[in-house]
């Protein structure tokens, strides 16, 4: 099974589990649109987004700018988003690597993406 196949299967398995999604929008700001964003932030999103989450809130949100992309918490309304954060950033790193972009996070809140 190569990795975007067994992506696929994941998002179908989450799908089935999850009804209310959020919208890639909603996880995302940046200087374009996410349909505009590189594909692999689109995969990073995406991946996000059907991946778990501590709580099924998914309170990070994804800022790109001239500084780089980080991983930012706008509303933190329990100390389990600290959790989600973590979470999120694990999957984003999984789903940009599909699209060919290896790196990691700097830890703690607005930690940014380091391409490798």
């Amino acid at each position: 099974m190569t990795s975007h196949e067994a992506i696929d299967v994941r998002i179908s398995c989450r799908a089935g589990l999850r009804r209310r999604d959020k919208k890639p929008e909603a996880l995302y700001q940046g200087p374009t649109t996410i349909a505009e964003a590189p594909a692999w932030v689109r995969s990073g999103i995406w991946s996000v987004i059907k991946g778990p989450s501590a709580v099924n809130q998914q309170p990070v949100v994804f800022v790109q700018d001239e500084t780089g992309l980080r991983a930012t918490l706008p509303n933190v309304k329990r100390e389990v988003a600290y959790t989600d954060l973590g979470i999120a950033k694990l999957h984003f790193e999984l789903g940009a690597a599909v699209e060919g972009k290896q790196g990691t996070w700097e830890w703690g809140t607005d930690g940014t993406f380091e391409a490798r």
